[in-house]
């Protein structure tokens, strides 16, 4: 019997859904399913041990993991981290050349698991779970999935195309109001529109969407694996619609070349999308006042490596008052974050609270936020 169509009970509360049909509302109906039970694997209540006056060590030697291919996904917290790495691929489009909307976007999904240890059954149908209840929020449609019982426990998400009915809708509108209007079908190539290396532009600044208004925590995120800490509390992801103005208005500043340059926020957090920008010579001054000041119980650590899905756009000083009057139109919450410049290389993390320099950047860094509609 296929893992697909077992029936799951998870601490002693059985699942009215199968993963078949948590993935497909179509799929037949199948005889005698299997059942598993299983039980949740417990957080790790302990607090973490880090120093966060070792910021750039610590994002050193992160970086330095993720990019020779190692990817941390917490068991323990397998919905958050499913649901990171699902809004990487999706955010992965806003780079692409194509005419497309996020809810003619297609994804693939595969599980690799091994469901023999206690909390692994659990914790596959948490990361199922939350994966098909957060594309079906976003009216984003799964073109194909695979789930094999074996190896290492991994998930992955991609996308694999765009799908349109556009056509049709656009010529009943042309001939209601008197024209013929020429249309495109939706088409998604590899070919990126966007750079994320900064582009030596003095008279530019950056600035963090983030995706979900969660506040920020290590839970589940590369970092914590790192330091080797389950924790508890991951960031709860899944407001659907406020990701979906967020990717829209992204996705238009980065087709009109309002974004310079971008890089999206993912594994790693915000301290691995920073450095990734600079990775072209120009450097970047990150400023953390705002953001401390939006999460005054959270301290730079959480906010540098919480891994909230979002955006880092570098957009020009000239274009300042139209992506201000954008983002507040649409509701979206945004922080100017950072500054390009040309007098070092790299990243430098410039904390609100850790000088008389940092403190001059954000006064001159002025921090817009608002509400995402629900």
């Amino acid at each position: 019997m296929s893992i697909l169509d077992s029936k799951f009970i998870i601490d002693g509360v059985p699942e009215d859904l199968t993963l078949r049909e948590l993935l497909d509302e179509s799929c037949e109906a199948y005889p005698s399913p299997q059942t598993i039970v299983d039980e949740s694997i417990l957080e790790d209540l302990a607090e973490p041990d880090y120093e966060t006056s070792r910021v750039e060590k610590y994002g050193n030697a992160l970086n330095s993991k993720i990019h020779s291919g190692s990817k941390s996904f917490s068991l323990t917290h397998s919905e958050f981290c499913t649901l990171r790495d699902l809004s990487a691929a999706i955010l992965e489009t806003l780079f692409c050349e194509g005419i497309f909307s996020l809810q003619e976007i297609e994804i693939g999904l595969r599980w690799n698991w091994d469901i023999e240890k206690i909390g692994n059954a659990a914790s596959l149908y948490n990361s199922v779970a939350a994966a098909s209840e957060f594309l079906s929020g976003l009216s984003v449609k799964i073109s194909e999935y695979a789930i094999e019982k074996h190896g290492k426990c991994s998930f992955e998400a991609f996308c694999t195309g765009v799908h349109s009915d556009r056509g049709f809708m656009d010529f009943i509108s042309s001939a209601y109001d008197g024209f013929e209007q020429h249309y495109e079908d939706a088409y998604i190539t590899q070919e990126k529109i966007c750079d994320e290396a900064l582009v030596p532009e003095e008279e530019s600044y950056v600035i963090y969407i983030p995706f979900d208004q969660s506040a920020p925590a290590l839970a589940g995120s590369a970092f914590s694996s790192f330091i080797s800490h389950v924790g508890s509390g991951a960031p709860l992801i899944g407001d659907s619609a406020y990701f979906s103005d967020c990717y829209q208005i992204c996705r238009e500043f980065i087709k009109d070349g309002i974004a310079l340059s971008a890089a999206q926020v993912g594994s790693g957090g915000l301290y691995y999308a920073a450095s990734r920008l600079t990775e072209g010579g120009c450097g970047l001054d990150l400023s953390t006042g705002s953001l401390e000041s939006q999460n005054p119980s959270k301290n730079i650590v959480e906010i540098l490596f919480s891994e909230i899905p979002g955006m880092l756009l570098q957009v020009s000083s000239y274009d300042r008052d139209y992506v201000d009057t954008e983002l507040l139109l649409q509701e979206v919450a945004y922080y100017t974050v950072g500054k390009p410049t040309l007098s070092h290389k790299g990243l430098k993390i410039l904390n609100g609270n850790g000088g008389a320099v940092a403190q001059i950047l954000d006064m001159l860094l002025t921090t817009q936020t608002s509400e995402g509609e629900d």
